[in-house]
């Protein structure tokens, strides 16, 4: 199979599980809310920050590992591939205890950083549940990072579905008719473990060797690119999670968990997207990473150039369409009492536009593995996120700005990985000035600051007290307006006529089939 084909067939099986995924979700939360409570929710999301925090004991070493098999994988290099695979197992056995470990110790501290009524048993019940799905993840799941590599992707995307399908259906069923967080919780951390041990299963069979008895070394440049890169990985995932996985403690923390609770409806919505957008980009990731071995930097250049105006038209589209479709949306959803103003939504949104836009330099840097630049690139990363803690607390502590101050704080800081990212990518790994690059950004950041003026102007004209009426007219302007403007707007670019002419070629060879048929 094509490197063309792995990427098609990975970004289209991506895309049609998150739509299921999506779909179920939706109703699955609905159902929470009326059956179970909005509190409730606000404590699911809280713990799954906690434990967001404990695994970065994983020390960065699996992303590290991740991109160690690019090239063993190309190459047919079996045995290595294995002492890569092997070295994975022992490592993330001893995380998975080490995470238990830590688990437990935090146990005592749940009440401190937790605003609720709910009895403080059943909160640390519900944290057991969670601490052990987590710690079960690890014994396994890392199997699935050499289907990942290989680009076959597509594989587990299909049995993520399938699994996804599974639990979200149980769990309904557990919602409406027993009313029970415990077992609802139980039940995906039962399903998630038979699912770990399929794509085992699997691994084994469509990599035999993996089976083998014998153990072979791994070699000593590999082993050093490993601790190098997972050294970096660990400063930038505790920055990573500064920024994005610290805002539920903080919410519950100085607003409440109640807060948490709404505040994840949105993060429902905007990481649906967010999810969509990235299946596209992890099912180019591989296939990239297996480019840049067998190609030249001006190639693989060439090829970013077209990736970076792909991301700015995904990125403006998504954008705009949750800045005006968010609300609307959840008030049809759940009820006009779940909504945010609208100048909260701004923020939650440029947040979410700001970090889209990395979104293909970050296929470079994962597939050069670029984590460690001599060592520039991570220091940067830990200076955004001690600088988003340090503003998000002053800004909801001090300031007394609330939630508001909390999403304020990321979209100062993640203005640093915005702009440093692709220096680092452009110096290390194309080795070429960035200057381009950044003439590209303030043109795209431009056009969609014009563009999202005249989609919300033209979404506003039409005005109707029936609300899906209204929203159905506001997604329709969403859909057309922002990407007819796009079209108007880069026509005549390079990259523009690139993607033209690949969807042209296409057509006509299927015409030329059709013909002969």
């Amino acid at each position: 199979m094509k490197r063309t084909d792995y990427v098609v067939k990975n970004i289209a099986t991506g895309v049609i599980m998150q739509v299921v995924i999506i779909l179920l979700g939706f109703v699955s939360r609905k159902i929470f809310i009326q059956y179970i409570g909005i509190e409730y929710l606000g404590i699911n999301g809280l713990l799954t920050n906690i434990l967001s925090m404990l695994s970065l004991v994983d020390l960065g070493i699996g992303s590290a590992i991740y991109y160690s098999l690019y090239k063993p994988l190309a190459e047919r290099n079996y045995n290595q591939v294995k002492a890569i695979m092997n070295l994975y197992s022992k490592l993330y056995k001893f995380i998975g205890i080490l995470v238990a470990v830590l688990g437990l110790m935090l146990l005592p501290f749940l009440k401190y950083i937790m605003k609720t009524d709910i009895s403080s048993t059943y909160v640390n019940t519900v944290y057991i549940v969670f601490l052990m799905d987590s710690v079960l993840s690890y014994f396994l799941a890392y199997r699935s990072n050499i289907l990942s590599a290989d680009q076959k992707g597509y594989i587990l995307n299909n049995i993520s579905t399938v699994f996804t399908v599974i639990t979200t259906l149980a769990q309904i069923s557990i919602v409406f008719f027993t009313r029970n967080y415990i077992l609802f919780l139980v039940v995906k951390l039962v399903l998630g473990v038979i699912k770990n041990i399929f794509i085992y299963v699997i691994t084994n069979k469509k990599y035999s060797y993996l089976m083998d008895k014998n153990k072979p070394l791994l070699k000593a440049k590999t082993k050093r690119e490993i601790i190098k890169n997972a050294k970096a990985l660990f400063i930038v995932n505790i920055s990573t999670y500064f920024v994005f996985g610290t805002d539920n403690i903080l919410l519950s923390t100085f607003v409440g968990v109640a807060a948490v609770g709404l505040y994840s409806n949105y993060l429902l919505l905007i990481n649906t997207v967010n999810t969509l957008i990235g299946q596209i980009f992890q099912g180019i990731k591989a296939s990239f990473g297996n480019f840049m071995v067998q190609k030249n930097l001006k190639e693989a250049n060439e090829i970013f150039e077209i990736l970076y105006f792909i991301n700015f038209w995904i990125s403006t589209f998504c954008a705009i369409s949750l800045f005006i479709l968010l609300n609307p949306f959840i008030e049809l959803w759940l009820g006009k009492g779940m909504l945010f103003n609208i100048i909260t939504v701004a923020i939650l949104v440029f947040n979410f536009y700001f970090r889209g836009m990395t979104n293909a330099i970050e296929v470079v840097r994962n597939a050069a593995g670029l984590y460690n630049p001599y060592p520039f690139f991570k220091f940067w990363s830990l200076t955004e996120g001690v600088l988003n803690l340090i503003l998000a607390m002053i800004f909801s502590g001090l300031f007394k700005m609330g939630m508001v101050g909390i999403f304020l704080a990321t979209s100062v800081s993640t203005c640093i990985t915005a702009y440093v990212l692709p220096w680092n990518v452009y110096k290390y790994v194309f080795k070429m000035s960035s200057r381009r690059y950044y003439i590209k950004h303030i043109v795209y950041m431009f056009s969609t600051l014009v563009i999202a003026s005249i989609t919300y102007f033209i979404s506003s004209l039409v005005t109707t007290d029936n609300h899906l009426s209204l929203f159905m007219v506001k997604m329709v302007a969403c859909v057309f307006v922002p990407n007819s403007l796009i079209v108007l707007f880069f026509r005549s670019s390079k990259e523009f006529k690139y993607l033209m002419n690949k969807f042209n070629v296409k057509n006509a060879m299927l015409l030329i089939r059709k013909k002969h048929k």
